[in-house]
């Protein structure tokens, strides 16, 4: 476990930095005096999670770190005193307490601690921005200045360019690894008042009126306080980067205070009269409710806190028909009744259209939050999270796999990618899932434990890894699978690409096994078009995974390849989409469960067919509501899967075991005898999340009317 010290921790940025790793599984020491953080209900919250403890002290005090550990992985030096009015008021008090607390670190620094990453501020290089001798965006390597040395307003750059010497000097002299972050326009839940953003939020809660906006020609650019952290958390996990000066913020987007002020109001849903420069515009010009969209979020007086965008579809409450009148009813299509739009037409108009951009960092982090992993890795599909997920977990061209043969054909694929070949075993009949007793009765009768590897006697291959899959959007039995795991070297890959939202007792899916992987294919729960997402607790895998999908690249400057990688970025555009799906991942879980449930109220009682329903240990999302008809009722089940599709109704049958696809015909088995019956007697229904009662009513009607009497 990394041990962490966050000096400044209850700050604005120290918190959220906190919340990160803490939520990583660091051992946290938070240190604040609370002169400027507040001790709240989210910092005691986070200070119950196990490995945090929080030490209140004065940094500014000879004795105030005197009984910390000396040992220390990484060391953020965030205390400050910052924020217009502390400028304002007391300069000297800024310079002192941040000059101090500086140096009183820097001496209390061993070199049994590790890394130090030191906060600075784009004030430092803004005398020469102001002057027009420096250019905008701001390189590393200009001069550093303040206008007005005696200026109150320039006490903060001043003590931060005397910070970053004495850390650069410090460091030289000691031999001390340390990385300086200059933060420019961070904004974010939790930040102080002195930030344009809330302060103008506030006053617009206030309905203040007329509504002054000074500077409405200037141009700022904002960096998200969850961007600024990923920066941290980056440069502190590269070691070519001790040494270096960074500049952490937007480069690429610039608002006009105008533009912002307009935002401000239009999210209040407030349209005052506006005073610019003195001068009051007609209520006409200001903010209204354009389109229908207002914030969610917002309280109606109180603080500003975290806004987001919903436009009049996703809030209307009401069921909109997958399909017109004496249209075909699809079997799954994408439900966009969200922020859709907009998160893709911001992508649009600030040109972030590839792989880099804001939405995939974002995308990722709250896959991760959602599921309950540290690491989450954006892919280009499902099938390209499997490949190098199973190369992460050290699969190897020769090796075996043990897979379930009832599974969509990228698990076997993905397998075959890695130069490894599948060993298909069969399914149990309550989940659907690899069956946990058959897979125990091959390795003890089919393989031995050799010099820490699993050995396939017969052929003298090492079986490298276990890959169950959750079907249809239910788990499968993975205490089982992990129990059998443990009792042998086996990596377990999960392939919960059916499955996220689904919960196996009480836990999220995805979050188990060594690596786990998600598709957002054009048919899933949610959908970036097409994507995927590689899942784990493992900062080794997540690294190697993220390795991987960029080309190996190993050089942030010069095309240095590690080793051979492959081209499987998400894009910006899709992320965006996959962003706004998740926002509504709970409702669509809901939609799908109400679907199913629908059609076993429908179909209940039909003889010779039997609805899948979730085990008792299981919450399904029914991703693709699924039933079994028996010989009687439907001789032949093709037949009938042509007779609903000619209808409209867009049945499918269940996946071909992978045993009995062409290119695994050589491919090992072992004991397969329910997956195929299933493949035989199974079909899935349409179960579109956008789907009405009354389509699932006419898809049930069809299902009947079509079935032998």
């Amino acid at each position: 476990m990394a041990r962490t010290l966050i000096l400044g921790g209850a700050g604005f940025i120290g918190y959220h930095l906190a919340a990160r790793l803490a939520a990583e599984g660091h051992a946290l020491t938070l240190v604040d005096d609370f002169s400027r953080g507040r001790r709240d209900g989210e910092i005691e919250a986070l200070c119950a999670r196990p490995g945090v403890t929080l030490v209140q002290a004065d940094l500014t005090r000879e004795d105030a770190l005197r009984d910390l550990p000396a040992r220390w992985d990484s060391v953020y030096m965030l205390a400050a005193v910052v924020g217009v009015r502390n400028v304002e008021t007391d300069p000297a008090r800024v310079i002192r307490t941040n000059t101090l607390a500086l140096m009183r670190l820097l001496d209390w620094l061993t070199p049994e601690a590790g890394m130090l990453f030191f906060a600075s501020t784009s004030e430092t290089y803004a005398g020469g921005v102001s002057a027009g001798t420096v250019a905008v965006p701001t390189p590393e390597d200009v001069p550093l200045s303040v206008p007005d040395v005696a200026a109150p307003r320039f006490a903060y750059a001043a003590s931060k360019i005397l910070g970053e010497a004495a850390v650069i000097h410090t460091a030289r002299a000691r031999a001390r690894p340390s990385v300086i972050g200059r933060f420019h326009n961070v904004y974010g839940p939790r930040m102080g008042a002195d930030h344009v953003i809330p302060e103008l939020s506030l006053r617009a809660l206030r309905r203040e009126e007329p509504f002054r906006v000074y500077g409405t020609d200037q141009r700022r650019a904002f960096c998200h306080v969850s961007d600024a952290v990923e920066a941290m958390v980056r440069l502190m996990a590269t070691p070519a980067a001790s040494g270096r000066v960074v500049n952490i913020g937007n480069d690429t987007e610039e608002t006009l205070i105008e533009d912002l002020a307009g935002l401000v109001l239009r999210e209040a849903g407030f349209a005052p009269r506006l005073e610019v420069g003195g001068a009051t515009l007609p209520r006409h010009r200001a903010a209204s409710r354009a389109d229908g969209i207002r914030a969610q979020g917002l309280p109606r007086g109180g603080r500003a806190r975290d806004l987001r965008l919903v436009s009049p579809a996703s809030r209307s409450g009401g069921e909109v028909a997958v399909t017109g009148p004496g249209r075909a009813i699809p079997n799954a299509v994408p439900h966009l009744a969200g922020n859709e739009w907009k998160y893709v037409k911001e992508c649009l108009d600030t040109n972030w259209v590839s792989s880099a951009g804001p939405f995939v960092g974002r995308f990722e982090r709250e896959v991760a939050a959602h599921v309950g992993v540290p690491h989450a890795v954006a892919t280009v599909n499902g099938t390209a999270a499997l490949h190098v997920a199973l190369l992460a977990a050290g699969v190897k061209p020769g090796d075996l796999v043990l897979v379930p043969a009832l599974t969509f054909m990228a698990t076997g694929n993905a397998i075959a990618y890695c130069g490894a070949e599948p060993v298909f075993l069969d399914s149990e009949e309550v989940s659907w899932g690899l069956d946990p007793e058959k897979t125990a009765d091959f390795l003890s009768r089919e393989c031995l434990v050799k010099a820490r590897h699993v050995v396939h006697r017969a052929t003298g291959r090492v079986v490298r890894a276990l890959l169950p899959v959750d079907l249809y959007g239910h788990p499968c039995d993975l205490d089982a699978i992990l129990e059998i795991a443990g009792r042998h070297p086996l990596a377990v890959v999960e392939d919960a690409a059916e499955a996220l939202g689904a919960r196996y007792r009480g836990r999220a899916v995805g979050g188990d096994g060594l690596v786990s992987c998600l598709s957002f294919n054009g048919n899933k729960i949610i959908t970036t078009g097409g994507g995927g997402m590689v899942l784990t607790r493992d900062p080794e895998v997540a690294a190697r995974v993220r390795s991987l999908t960029t080309q190996a690249r190993g050089d942030a400057l010069e095309f240095v390849h590690d080793e051979v990688g492959f081209n499987y970025r998400l894009t910006n555009i899709q992320a965006a989409l996959g962003v706004a799906q998740l926002e509504q991942l709970d409702a669509f879980i809901e939609a799908k469960r109400a679907t199913a449930a629908h059609y076993r109220e429908l179909l209940d009682g039909v003889p010779g067919l039997t609805v899948f329903t979730e085990a008792p240990w299981a919450r399904s999302t029914y991703w693709m509501p699924s039933l079994l008809l028996d010989e009687r009722r439907s001789p032949d089940m093709r037949a009938l899967l042509r007779r609903l599709n000619a209808a409209g109704i867009g049945a499918r049958p269940l996946w071909r075991p992978l045993n009995l696809q062409p290119a695994f015909k050589s491919a090992l088995t072992y004991r397969i005898e329910v997956a195929p019956r299933l493949y035989d007697r199974g079909l899935s229904l349409p179960c579109s999340v956008g789907i009405t009662p009354e389509e699932r009513r006419l898809v049930a009607e069809a299902l009947v009317s079509a079935l032998e009497p």
